[in-house]
Formats: C-alpha cells, sequence, structure tokens
C-alpha cells in the first residue's frame, strides 16, 4: 500500500503524514522536510485526538503547535491508516467559511486520488481500454478538484508554502510555457515565451510563482480562439521581476475592471461563453501579494494584459543556484493547474508517469 501513499500525497505541497498503529509509515517530501526526515522528530509534541480508535472513520481538524509554528492539521482514516496533513495555519477573516471546509474537501479528494490510482493498476494488469479512459476522466476530476481547492485556500488567506530557495524565473517561467504548449497543441493555441534576460535569480518559493502562471495561463487559454497566442514575457525592472501574460481573446469588459481580482467575480466578457468566476484571478493577487508582490490587468475587446509584479530577493553567496533541470521533473503540478482547460485525454498514463 505505501506504493499508492507515495503515488498520490508527494505531489502535495502541504506536509502529509500516514500512520499505522500509531507509527509514521510513509512521509511526503514536504513532511520529511519539517521533521528532518524520515520518520525524523515527528510528532514533535504532537497529539492526535482520537487516533487510537479504530472506530474512527471521518475526519476532523485542529490547530496545533508542531516546533516554533502553529499549524492546521486535518487528520483522516483511510482504510487502516490515518492521513494527517499539515498547513501552516493563517488568520482568516471573521466569519469565512471557507477555511473550516478546505481540509475536508482536501481528505475527501485525497481518497479519490488513492481510488483513482488503485484502479488504473487493476486496468493496467488488464489491458482494458475503456477503463483506461474511465481512469483518465478520474485523474482529470482529481486534478481539477485539487486545482479548486488550492485557489480556495489562496484566496481564503492560507497559501501553502513550502520554504523560499533561489529560483532562476528565466528557467521556470520557460520551462512552465513551453510544458502547457505542448498539452494545449491540439487547441489550436500557440504558447510563446520571450525574455532579454539570459537568467534572473530570487530567493523565492517556486510553487507560489508556478501557480501564479498556472492561474494567468489558464484564464489566457480558456479565452482564446484557435488559432490565438499566448504570449509570455519576463524582464527585469529595478528591484521588481515583472511577468506579463497577454493573449488575443475575448478581452475584458470595462464594467468588469473594478471586480477583476475579487473572489467570484463576474465574467471578465459577458458574452464570452468561457468566463469562469474568477477565482484563478483572486488567487494570482493572493499569491502575489503572499510574497510582498502585486498584479495589474486590463484590455479591450481584442485580448487581455496581465502583469505580476515580484520583489526580488538576491541571493547570498552561500545559496545555491536551482538548476533548471528541477523545471522539467515531471508534469503534476501542470496537469493540477491546467486542469480547466486540458480534456482528460492529458490525463492518460503517458501523462502520468
Amino acid at each position: 500500500m505505501r506504493s499508492e501513499f507515495a503515488d498520490i500525497f508527494e505531489l502535495y505541497r502541504e506536509s502529509v503524514v500516514v500512520l499505522e498503529n500509531d507509527v509514521p509509515v510513509y512521509m511526503n517530501s514536504a513532511a520529511r522536510d519539517l521533521f528532518g526526515g524520515f520518520p525524523g522528530n515527528y510528532p514533535a509534541g504532537l497529539s492526535l485526538p482520537h487516533k487510537s480508535n479504530s472506530l474512527f472513520t471521518g475526519s476532523y481538524t485542529f490547530n496545533a503547535a508542531v516546533g516554533d509554528s502553529e499549524y492546521c492539521i486535518s487528520v483522516s482514516r483511510l482504510d487502516d491508516a490515518l492521513v494527517v496533513s499539515l498547513i501552516p495555519a493563517s488568520p482568516f477573516p471573521s466569519g469565512d467559511m471557507l477555511p473550516g471546509l478546505i481540509p475536508s474537501l482536501r481528505d475527501a479528494v485525497s481518497v479519490v486520488g488513492m481510488s483513482a490510482s488503485l484502479l488504473d493498476r487493476h486496468a493496467e494488469s488488464e489491458a482494458d481500454g475503456d477503463l483506461d479512459r474511465y481512469c483518465a476522466m478520474l485523474f482529470h476530476s482529481y486534478h481539477m478538484l485539487r486545482r479548486v481547492i488550492g485557489n480556495l485556500s489562496a484566496v481564503s488567506g492560507n497559501v501553502c508554502r513550502r520554504d523560499a530557495h533561489t529560483v532562476d524565473l528565466v528557467g521556470l517561467c520557460a520551462e512552465t510555457v513551453r510544458t502547457a504548449g505542448l498539452l494545449i497543441a491540439d487547441k489550436g493555441i500557440r504558447s510563446v515565451f520571450e525574455s532579454s534576460l539570459s537568467a534572473l535569480h530570487t530567493v523565492i518559493d517556486t510553487h507560489t510563482v508556478e501557480d501564479i502562471l498556472f492561474n494567468l495561463l489558464s484564464n489566457a487559454i480558456k479565452h482564446t480562439p484557435a488559432g490565438g497566442t499566448v504570449h509570455v514575457s519576463l524582464e527585469k525592472n529595478g528591484a521588481n521581476a515583472i511577468i506579463t501574460v497577454r493573449d488575443n481573446g475575448s478581452g475584458i469588459a470595462p464594467d468588469v475592471l473594478p471586480t477583476l481580482f475579487s473572489r467570484y467575480s463576474e465574467k471578465r466578457n459577458p458574452s464570452d461563453p468561457n468566463a469562469g468566476s474568477g477565482l484563478g484571478l483572486a488567487a494570482v493577487r493572493a499569491l502575489a501579494e503572499s510574497v510582498g508582490g502585486s498584479v495589474v490587468g486590463g484590455g479591450g475587446e481584442h485580448g487581455a494584459v496581465f502583469a505580476v509584479s515580484l520583489p526580488i530577493r538576491e541571493p547570498s553567496s552561500g545559496e545555491l543556484h536551482t538548476p533548471h533541470a528541477e523545471f522539467g521533473e515531471g508534469l503534476s503540478d501542470v496537469l493540477t493547474g491546467l486542469a480547466d482547460v486540458l480534456d482528460y485525454t492529458c490525463y492518460g498514463r503517458e501523462y502520468r508517469d
């Protein structure tokens, strides 16, 4: 069963620990970082209410200190194991119901992902084409849900970040746009990346930048017709990196501009059938602000443009540069980040392996 744990939870950015008989049997990479390896110093004073109750079948959440930080901890049962997720706790606006719902949603989606993984192994052994297709549909839905939950977390003020490290923004943006272009090629839409810089190193959480890019790319792809192009550029302006995403799609209606980055905002163009709720753009703003940045957007009838400003934190001489190769190792984050614009055929075994 541990291989199934790794198939699903290694994709998660929050820390996940799987317990059997109160003993850790698996930790994803985020948890290994948090606890100093496997099993490291787990539980570091953490006490799970009801964790020894074999009759417990649901899920629950609570806040607790782990080391010097406060975490929102979600516990759910999966067969004979307990799945413990740890997300850095954040203060939430009074009356906001989302923070209490998100852990339960994550628990449910974890079970969906685990079930899909088990079903896929059966489909592979049976060489059943129909079952392969159903598995791809299930994985597509799983990644769609992960994307929605991630954005809900961001707009609720709970941005799940790993430790910041040195990143080459040019390499990261170029690889993200290139991979997105391969996946959307059958839509007849091109994605192009441009920069006058050969490299731009800054200390930042890689996943935050990726999530900003995925949401802006998804928004642009959704509104761009076949034959159109999504342009992404990166330049340096003083102490800031400026990531710009342009499309030649349906544009933005003037009356939408004031609420463009608000939660559940109206369509960016009321006549556009592909317009969504605006949750992705609200997440972009929350993610940018979480690292001290900002975002602006605009456009007329023939396209939209969004520019994200991120502060550049120069790496110290002792910090290592992240190699470009790291950006191309697997499609999991891309499959989640672009789930609302990709077809289920992109979630077949050949893409997920």
